[in-house]
């Protein structure tokens, strides 16, 4: 509540009168922060001249994790965390929310489609496999700024995430005399999320 009423520049007081009760108040808190989150990943993509698709990737993902651990939405994200528990129609509006994010995912699919090309193989399920390389590289981020206020600097978050990236790309390309087709295990239905 101080955080909101500093930002709009009134008191705590006024802030309430405004909203008429909490739940409404959380909705306009994580609509602001899915404001504060949403760029346009197309074009931050499209405007860099960079041709090698995994490249792109990496680009891509680096906008991705410093959109996903930016201040304040890691400041909402300490609000969410700590009224879960005790209001679990806040998960409703966390996921109202995130529906009208941007397509990270699909930008980021169609890049994981594009270097498995480059690399002789072909994914299955691309949107999956976008989803699990998100939660590779921008939990562990968002975790250290949550606890530990730890900011990495611009060029580690690019090695970390430049790293991940190739380990990732090594982990599901074909082995030996494999098919050419990456595909998750049938038990890996983690549910796609669109950020």
């Amino acid at each position: 509540m101080d955080a909101v009423a500093a930002k709009a520049g009134v008191s705590k007081t006024t802030v309430y009168a405004h909203f008429s009760d909490k739940l409404e108040l959380f909705h306009a808190v994580m609509a602001e922060a899915a404001s504060d989150f949403a760029f346009d990943l197309g074009s931050v993509v499209e405007s860099r001249s960079v041709a090698d698709p995994q490249e792109q990737l990496i680009i891509a993902l680096i906008e991705v994790v410093k959109a996903a651990s930016a201040p304040q939405l890691t400041a909402y994200f300490r609000v969410l965390i700590s009224e879960i528990d005790r209001r679990s129609e806040l998960q409703a509006i966390f996921e109202r929310v995130q529906s009208g994010m941007p397509d990270v995912i699909r930008i980021l699919a169609s890049l994981i489609v594009e270097v498995a090309n480059t690399r002789g193989y072909r994914v299955e399920d691309p949107e999956r496999y976008a989803t699990l390389l998100i939660r590779l590289t921008a939990p562990g981020t968002q975790f250290d700024t949550l606890v530990a206020n730890f900011r990495p600097s611009d060029e580690l978050l690019a090695a970390h995430i430049r790293l991940i990236v190739d380990i990732f790309f090594d982990g599901i390309g074909p082995k030996n005399n494999e098919a050419k087709v990456a595909t998750l295990p049938p038990v890996y239905v983690y549910p796609i999320r669109t950020l």
